[in-house]
């Protein structure tokens, strides 16, 4: 059965974003994500915030640093070869 990647994310940006270039031409940013959420913590809620560093190339990378002020993003997740989780 062929599957479908998608990930949508609602945060925060941690710093502005900055759109830079490969030696090839490829565009390409590093963004960190802050995504809330309220979770219990020793008996108490709390909001509990998660960090996710995002890599974005070509015309998504773009995309991110000209939208920055904006909290949704959507990209497919690729996992990297040999990480542990």
């Amino acid at each position: 059965m062929k599957g479908f990647n998608s990930v949508q994310m609602i945060g925060n940006i941690g710093q502005d974003i900055e759109l830079r270039n490969t030696t090839g031409g490829t565009a390409v940013t590093t963004l960190r994500l802050a995504v809330n959420e309220r979770a219990k913590v020793n008996g108490e809620w709390s909001d509990v915030t998660n960090w996710f560093d995002v890599v974005c190339w070509g015309k998504t990378a773009e995309l991110c640093a000209q939208y920055q002020r904006q909290q949704l993003c959507c990209w497919k997740l690729r996992g990297r070869q040999g990480c542990g989780g």
